[in-house]
């Protein structure tokens, strides 16, 4: 087990895909239920400082920054790891950024 593994989920990189290729949605049935489910609390842990990786979540979905050099020490900007940057991402970018993160889970409030 990694350090990143947590509840069964493998919290971790290491995908092989390039930082700029498009990534596939799941291809499962039921979409996005079948990912695993962050809380606020839970999102917050991975800030992307300390070793952690850096999530984001946008319109309910969970993305890895983690090793986007614009995402340097968890933040880009005034947007910040660890947290729903849904409102600060809709002013700055368009959805072609998203296709090119991974997706590692889905936000619960």
């Amino acid at each position: 087990m990694n350090q990143y593994e947590d509840n069964g989920m493998n919290l971790s990189r290491g995908d092989g895909m390039s930082r700029y290729e498009k990534r596939e949605t799941p291809g499962t049935e039921d979409g996005y239920e079948s990912l695993p489910v962050f809380t606020l609390e839970d999102l917050a842990k991975f800030n992307g400082r300390l070793g952690m990786p850096a999530y984001v979540a946008v319109n309910g979905i969970v993305y890895d920054v983690t090793g986007y050099s614009t995402w340097g020490q968890g933040t880009h900007y005034d947007l910040v790891a660890g947290t729903d940057v849904t409102e600060g991402y809709v002013r700055c970018h368009n959805h072609s950024v998203l296709e090119r993160l991974n997706i590692v889970g889905r936000l619960v409030r």
